[in-house]
């Protein structure tokens, strides 16, 4: 799935307004949660505790997302104005966009991107109510996040 993909299924969902750019984002702390679960398997030498370590690693998205009161993947568009996230719904490949659960003013918005070794930490702050939302991205492959790191850091 391209970014330009991306693009072209949240265009409708914007009001009218020009998609900057739009990628694939995890509630922050979830890579981190993914590879302790993993650990946790690779540690034992048996079939059972390295299958356990296989499902904490796929639960381990899931248990994140709980925790944070985020859904397990979010699409982000960035328009002239605003900045969008959608609940990230599966399918086949890739995502399409849910419901929308989250608007900040680009106005009144306050954006901090940490790198890590191989995601993007991407801190959304609205400046006048606080509201935050705290995000994470793949800094390769197919989610496309960093060109709206990218576009929000400038």
């Amino acid at each position: 799935m391209s970014e330009q993909d991306l693009v072209e299924m949240v265009g409708p969902l914007v009001d009218g307004e020009e998609v900057l750019g739009a990628g694939v984002f995890e509630p922050r702390g979830t890579s981190g949660t993914m590879v302790a679960s993993a650990g946790a398997g690779l540690e034992t030498h048996d079939l059972v505790g390295m299958a356990i370590g296989a499902l904490g690693v796929v639960g381990a998205g899931h248990a994140t997302a709980a925790v944070e009161h985020q859904p397990r993947w979010s699409i982000v568009a960035v328009t002239p104005t605003r900045v969008l996230a959608f609940e990230g719904l599966a399918h086949g490949m890739g995502w399409k966009p849910g419901q929308c659960y989250a608007t900040f003013d680009r106005a009144s918005l306050g954006v901090t991107v940490h790198g890590r070794v191989n995601e993007k930490v991407m801190v959304l702050e609205d400046l006048t109510d606080h509201r935050r939302l705290e995000l994470e991205t793949a800094r390769f492959g197919p989610q496309h996040g960093t060109v709206v790191t990218h576009l929000l850091a400038d």
